[in-house]
């Protein structure tokens, strides 16, 4: 895999009033909608993801954590 897709996503009550409230929504639907209307951002960055859903990806961020400390 050569790109991965994390971040944080800001939605307008604007870009959710066509759908129904009381209804499941698949978020790949209102950004497909969003992409063909033109009404999409996004920022690419250059490093690494250090994700903490496993026991391996804790450990590396602990220990990017504390290679940051200032001593």
């Amino acid at each position: 895999m050569g790109y991965i897709d994390y971040g944080l996503s800001i939605l307008t009550p604007a870009a959710l009033s066509r759908y129904p409230a009381d209804a499941p929504l698949d978020l790949a639907e209102v950004y497909h909608v969003l992409s063909l209307e033109g009404q999409l951002a996004g920022h690419e960055v250059f490093e690494r993801f250090y994700e903490i859903g496993s026991h391996q990806g804790l450990a590396e961020t602990e220990d990017y954590f504390r290679r940051q400390a200032i001593p």
